[in-house]
């Protein structure tokens, strides 16, 4: 019986990228104005602008460790929320300036990953 290479090049992209999908739902905020994100997070490096909406970085919950990260723009790098100390005490005094949130994912190989999507 002869074998065909589709086959198995078929099987072999479909188990690349279910290993790929491995997004981590979070939030983005919202803001009016970029001194109101920067009020909440301290810099401006790590507000971005969309469509003349500014979007503070993406946070969210790590089941493993029960802390909350952000993807920094400033450091490269996932960072610990508690780590900002403008957003820590936006959050803690209620004083964010945040209008909204829109769920974003960030994934790819674990915390090394990029975002993929933002949706309101």
């Amino acid at each position: 019986m002869k074998r065909s290479p589709c086959i198995s090049l078929v099987l072999l992209s479909t188990l690349s990228l279910t290993a790929c999908d491995s997004d981590v739902p979070g939030m983005r905020n919202e803001y009016l104005t970029l001194q109101d994100c920067v009020q909440d997070w301290g810099d401006a490096e790590e507000c971005d602008e969309n469509g003349g909406r500014f979007f503070g970085p993406a946070v969210f919950y790590d089941d493993n460790d029960h802390k909350h990260y952000y993807k920094s723009k400033k450091h490269g790098s996932f960072t610990p929320t508690s780590a900002n100390s403008a957003y820590t005490k936006a959050l803690a005094g209620s004083h964010s300036k945040a209008v909204a949130q829109s769920s974003v994912k960030v994934g790819g190989f674990g915390k090394s990953g990029g975002f993929h999507g933002v949706s309101s």
